[in-house]
């Protein structure tokens, strides 16, 4: 169990990383990933 929650918290920051970007998206239609 022990060795399975650092994946789990990487995953957790992932999703909560895609979400903030896609917030960003949502909020900026002209907003782009690359610069």
């Amino acid at each position: 169990v022990a060795r399975g929650k650092p994946a789990k918290l990487a995953l957790t920051a992932l999703m909560r990383k895609l979400i903030v970007l896609l917030n960003r998206l949502l909020a900026d239609p002209n907003f782009v990933l690359a610069p």
